[in-house]
């Protein structure tokens, strides 16, 4: 049975957070969800829980930042996949969020259908952010790892026991990794990825 991805949402308005757990649910992989109502709660999950895979935090939290505490909880553990949401359109936020290392960023007035899709594309290793949805340069973390490792020869399995995640999620990364560089094959991928400058080659 495929492992579940465990989501942790943080929002303080309980009609706001209520109404978006409605909406993950619609997740057609079904994640677990778990919420938290500021940053010292959202904290407290993460302590007694390391089966967090994704954190989505609104940017205005009564007792923090939440793009700081997304940073905060990148610095702790940079395998947990982080995204911002927020009901003010700033347009600096995609750009901030993209250099803190997150995953996606989304404005609250999105709609129901499009958020759902967007989580199951964070689910399966793939970001999102408004103004940058095309852009073939946007790698995860994760992603990155993974090139990194196929760059020096290593096998999924092996990516996977080094990574500490299952074969299958190595292959979702992959899958996304080749539809963003426009590739079919390993070799290739690693090439077009050094073209860019999304990785560097290993020194032997």
């Amino acid at each position: 049975m495929p492992e579940k991805t465990t989501i942790l949402v943080v929002e303080d308005h309980p009609l706001y957070r209520d109404g978006l757990v409605d909406v993950l649910r619609r997740v057609e992989s079904e994640p677990v969800l778990r919420t938290a109502n500021n940053a010292a709660e959202a904290r407290n999950v993460l302590a007694s829980n390391l089966s967090i895979d994704i954190v989505i935090s609104d940017w205005r939290l009564p007792d923090a930042d939440g793009l700081e505490l997304l940073r905060e909880i990148g610095k702790i553990d940079p395998t947990i996949a982080r995204m911002l949401m927020s009901g003010t359109d700033d347009p600096r936020l995609a750009t901030l969020c993209v250099e803190a290392g997150l995953m996606g960023y989304f404005p609250k007035s999105l709609e129901p259908a499009m958020l759902v899709k967007i989580i199951q594309g964070l689910i399966d290793g793939d970001p999102w952010f408004p103004a940058n949805e095309r852009n073939s340069r946007m790698l995860s973390a994760r992603q990155t790892q993974i090139l990194e490792g196929i760059a020096a020869g290593k096998t999924n399995k092996h990516l996977a026991r080094d990574l500490g995640i299952t074969e299958r999620t190595v292959k979702h990364h992959l899958t996304a990794v080749f539809e963003r560089l426009g590739t079919t094959r390993r070799a290739e991928t690693v090439s077009r990825a050094v073209e860019q400058g999304l990785i560097q080659l290993p020194r032997h």
